[in-house]
């Protein structure tokens, strides 16, 4: 499900000039960005219970 969301998702950042950086979702909504990976995952792995981690779907938007 967050492949398909997140397909959606880069749809919308992109119709906002958002064009890169990298994303998380959980659940099918966007819970954190970061403008790279690692960074994105420091913020995950604050903001999200350790029990619900392994659901957490990181896509990357990249420029054109």
């Amino acid at each position: 499900m967050n492949k398909i969301d997140s397909k959606m998702y880069r749809k919308l950042l992109r119709n906002s000039d958002i064009d890169k950086g990298w994303f998380a979702m959980l659940e099918g909504i966007i819970i954190a960005s970061g403008i790279t990976k690692e960074s994105l995952e420091l913020v995950v792995e604050q903001i999200v219970p350790e029990k619900k981690r392994k659901f957490v779907y990181i896509f990357q938007l990249k420029g054109n």
